[in-house]
């Protein structure tokens, strides 16, 4: 499935920037999920694509780095993909660009965190990276009430609280028709 967030109907034409990220909805028995924190945002755990690399390995990549717990690919399903034009993001160089993210969402089952393993970049060891499992409905309280002071806030919540949505219209499919259940 794919959904699309347009914040200015002519944004399509003026783009600067194209980005791709993979992005896990690790859910355990109860359906808590885990969250990452870091920079005052709260993200899923995930991140950039590599030049040359597979969406398929930069999720396993990813969640290797973030959680330290090897995944595999038959573990992960594709849930969504969100292309998100973003009108005059602001970059962490204070440049602000017209860009499209695109997203690739997969869900999962949270296999636990091994923080000795994990192997985080400068940026998150330099911004208070955290982690917690948390029920779905505290994430979107939490959402709701976070006061930031980045100002890529906005764009990371509205992604997060869409994606969040799409998952409960998805998770009420008929059984034969989920795109997060593996056999």
């Amino acid at each position: 499935m794919e959904y699309t967030i347009i914040e200015n109907k002519n944004i399509r034409y003026m783009m600067d920037e194209y980005k791709t990220k993979v992005r896990a909805l690790l859910l355990d028995r109860h359906e808590n999920v885990l969250i990452t924190k870091y920079g005052g945002v709260i993200l899923l755990p995930g991140g950039s694509i590599e030049e040359g690399e597979k969406k398929e390995d930069a999720i396993i990549r990813e969640l290797l780095e973030e959680t330290g717990i090897i995944y595999k690919n038959k573990e992960l399903n594709e849930l969504v993909t969100i292309n998100y034009y973003q009108n005059n993001y602001p970059k962490r160089n204070g440049e602000f660009k017209n860009r499209l993210l695109t997203t690739h969402y997969y869900i999962g089952k949270y296999k636990g965190l091994s923080l000795e393993k994990q192997k985080l970049s400068t940026n998150e060891l330099n911004n208070s990276f955290s982690q917690e499992l948390i029920s779905l409905s505290e994430l979107k309280e939490m959402i709701m009430k976070i006061k930031s002071t980045n100002p890529r806030n906005m764009y990371f919540q509205k992604e997060l609280l869409t994606l969040l949505a799409l998952y409960d219209n998805i998770k009420h499919l008929p059984s034969n028709n989920k795109v997060y259940t593996k056999k």
